[in-house]
């Protein structure tokens, strides 16, 4: 199998069972300075040097690091370490954000393209928070992103998307400069079964050996991207421009749809989140996404006017779960060794255009990838493993991947 991106390592655990590589996130500047932000978890991150907690013990069992490069990802140079998990980067104005959580909503500052960091500033205390770096949307001279707050109660995946908004040249490291919208709560847009067949399993199940290996949450959504709808003549076209979509990761048991939502701006610049209706009417929860079972990414070219999708690829998910591999992460909708590229002018209809990476056998992930579009290349950084990983969840390495003229894939 030919692959369409070249692999270099940006990082490797100094402790492959003890300390494990998570949350990839890419950035670039004016000047054309990458930005690479990764978490590391794990029982041994408490032992690394420079680790601290700023909201309590939670941030002891993280510590989020920053890497830039100035030879577009060929050499990448530490600059800083933070406290947050499930973090991600964005330029907004004339400085750098991470923004991420720490239990609570957490975010901080650079202004001298990720060289220095501000203090982590907390902009939500009330919420349990969850997420994963994905798709930021610019608009109006606005960043719309979506964070997502855990369901008080409920069980894995159990959180609710919040889309908040914010002016890219205010200050965003303060809570009045950002609009928060309400939390979308799957369970009380989706009762009882569906016709996809969602859960695919019974929740709860578990190996005929009493174990938890194959453990399958309920229904639900996660790790949610904004996205914007261009095209005059689509379906979910707003005239008034006051629309955006959440593409999020589906968890089903089965493979290849995500679930979506829309957000909607007042004229008082006021959001909300509501379940998405169909032309007919009938609410829409679920859409064909090639990889939509896991966290993916989605970024929009401007230049070719296409939607590019980068996720994982299932070859096997119908596969009975007691006769997969040891090596094997999860049910078999879990697959995680190979990254996908598709390319979509309408993000329903998907066109392959290659695979990105492949870790070689099951344990080896290349997964929970982020991308962004840098001249003509596709640099893309991802979540993954060797043969001494803990397991394909818990990866040793964080990769730098980049597809050449990019571009050149479209047919």
């Amino acid at each position: 199998m030919k692959l369409i991106a070249e692999e270099k390592l940006l990082f490797e655990s100094p402790d492959v069972l003890n300390v494990y590589c998570y949350s990839p996130s890419l950035a670039l500047t004016e000047t054309g300075r990458l930005i690479a932000t990764f978490d590391l978890g794990g029982v041994g991150v408490k032992d690394l040097p420079g680790v601290k907690s700023t909201h309590g013990d939670f941030g002891l069992c993280n510590q989020g690091k920053v890497f830039v490069s100035d030879d577009h990802g060929e050499s990448w140079r530490h600059t800083a370490d933070f406290p947050m998990m499930h973090a991600r980067v964005f330029v907004a104005g004339d400085s750098l954000y991470v923004i991420g959580h720490n239990g609570v909503l957490s975010i901080m500052r650079s202004d001298d393209e990720g060289e220095t960091w501000s203090d982590v500033a907390v902009l939500e205390d009330s919420e349990a928070w969850h997420q994963a770096p994905c798709a930021v949307d610019f608009r109006h001279g606005k960043v719309y992103l979506t964070m997502e707050a855990q369901v008080p109660g409920a069980t894995w995946p159990g959180v609710a998307p919040v889309l908040m908004s914010a002016g890219v040249n205010s200050d965003l490291l303060k809570r009045e400069n950002w609009t928060f919208s309400n939390k979308l709560i799957f369970t009380e847009h989706v009762k009882g079964a569906t016709a996809i067949g969602s859960p695919f399993y019974q929740t709860g199940e578990q190996n005929p050996d009493g174990t938890d290996k194959r453990f399958c949450g309920d229904p639900g959504w996660l790790e949610s991207h904004v996205v914007r709808i261009y095209d005059t003549k689509h379906n979910f076209y707003d005239l008034e421009d006051k629309t955006v979509y959440l593409w999020m990761r589906a968890h089903t048991g089965m493979t290849n749809v995500a679930a979506i939502a829309k957000g909607v701006e007042a004229e008082d610049g006021s959001l909300t989140l509501d379940a998405v209706k169909s032309p007919a009417g009938s609410s829409m929860i679920y859409v064909p996404c090639p990889g939509g079972q896991m966290k993916f990414h989605i970024i929009y070219d401007e230049v070719t006017e296409l939607y590019w999708l980068l996720s994982t690829q299932s070859t096997d998910s119908m596969t009975r779960p007691e006769l997969l591999p040891d090596d094997r992460y999860g049910l078999p909708d879990n697959e995680r060794q190979r990254l996908q590229l598709h390319f979509s002018k309408n993000l329903f209809d998907w066109c392959f255009a290659g695979i990105v990476a492949d870790g070689g056998s099951a344990g080896q992930a290349r997964s929970y990838a982020s991308m962004i579009i840098d001249g003509e290349d596709l640099c893309i950084l991802s979540r993954s493993g060797d043969r001494r990983a803990k397991s394909a969840h818990n990866g040793n390495l964080i990769t730098f991947h980049k597809v050449l003229n990019f571009r050149e894939l479209i047919y």
